[in-house]
């Protein structure tokens, strides 16, 4: 999930390790299922960590549809059978929580799902929300470019000829969704859950997808990621995995953008125009909105670019500087998003473009302030 969440997204997990972003509610108990739902109390969640607990159903809204919430509804006491997740809701799982010695924070994550249901009823609904949409259950690849739809599909092959049961958990999300996300903890209720602005993900522009594995535990270190990772590859995706100043195992995109490139088309005429330029070239093109370049040429190496990077001696203040003229987010790390970015930038300078931040760039760049 580039787009990385704390992590990032993306949503997102280090190294597809931090289900913590959208599972919260440990067990601390005798794991006993199916206990008698809590009687009416006193509302264990303070107003700022309620309105918490129901922002966390509405952003992980695809993990938590309807009918999960239902189910949720059924077993605790003194809320309508059916509904959306409300504040009485959210107190009502605070109570259940409570009365179970389990975490209380009101979310229903692995722990109070299993001591309810004997199982993470989540994955189990994700799959069989529709049946025949095998690998995509909630249809997200519909709304991603068509280049990304095939290569998405491919994958999904891939992964099941390698024996690997997965599905796609994240697509298309939103430049006003990514900036909802990004205000958790900063501006909204709730902890911060990412780093990324809108804009700035992958994600934004319906060139990215996130990958889980079906069953208990979607995200965990039991699965063959290196193999799922393979079946991308193979379908010509650039794989998060492979990522080094960032894992981001779950992630897929089309090889050969930055996030520079595709704000700057973006700009340049909204969605139409991105899809428009990625149908052009599918890879790095100029980033002065011209025509789509084809994809970067050998002599652009990322890791090499990486290398050369962190070795510039810069400070963390002077590469915020320098993402901010190349269009990628100034998180201070010249990690591969930055290497992209500037070589999409050179390439729009008519500069020599690979990548490396040289002397004949950082000129360039001392023109638009650089210091």
């Amino acid at each position: 999930m580039q787009n990385s969440m704390l992590d990032n997204q993306s949503t997102k997990k280090a190294g597809a390790q931090n289900d913590s972003l959208l599972d919260g509610g440990g067990v601390q108990g005798n794991g006993l299922l199916d206990p008698e739902p809590a009687p009416p109390g006193p509302q264990p969640l303070n107003a700022a960590k309620a309105a918490s607990a129901v922002s966390y159903y509405v952003t992980n809204a695809a993990r938590y549809p309807q009918d999960v919430i239902d189910q949720l509804r059924g077993k605790v006491s003194g809320v309508p059978a059916t509904g959306p997740a409300d504040t009485a809701l959210v107190q009502a799982i605070a109570a259940y929580q409570q009365s179970n010695k389990l975490d209380v924070d009101g979310k229903a994550g692995p722990g109070t799902l299993t001591h309810m249901f004997g199982s993470d009823i989540r994955a189990k609904a994700a799959t069989e929300t529709d049946p025949s949409k095998e690998g995509d259950p909630r249809g997200k690849l519909s709304a991603l470019h068509p280049l990304m739809q095939t290569k998405a599909q491919a994958l999904l092959a891939n992964a099941k000829a390698k024996g690997l049961s997965v599905w796609v958990v994240d697509g298309l999300r939103t430049i006003a969704e990514q900036d909802a996300l990004y205000a958790k903890g900063r501006t909204a209720p709730g902890s911060k859950v990412t780093n990324v602005k809108g804009g700035g993900s992958y994600h934004n522009y319906g060139v990215a997808i996130d990958v889980v594995f079906t069953g208990p535990q979607p995200w965990g270190e039991q699965h063959d990621w290196k193999a799922l990772g393979q079946a991308g590859v193979e379908a010509g995706l650039e794989w998060g995995g492979n990522w080094t100043s960032f894992i981001d195992r779950p992630h897929f995109q089309i090889a050969g953008l930055s996030t520079a490139l595709l704000r700057s088309w973006h700009a340049a005429g909204g969605m139409q125009n991105v899809w428009a330029k990625v149908s052009e070239g599918g890879g790095v093109a100029n980033a002065g909105g011209g025509t789509a370049a084809p994809a970067p040429a050998a002599n652009f190496n990322v890791t090499r670019a990486v290398n050369y990077n962190r070795g510039r001696g810069y400070t963390k203040e002077q590469w915020k500087k320098i993402q901010e003229i190349i269009g990628s987010e100034p998180d201070g790390l010249p990690g591969q998003e930055t290497a992209r970015s500037i070589f999409a930038w050179q390439q729009s300078k008519n500069l020599q473009a690979d990548g490396c931040l040289g002397p004949g760039t950082f000129a360039e760049m001392q023109k638009e302030g650089l210091t």
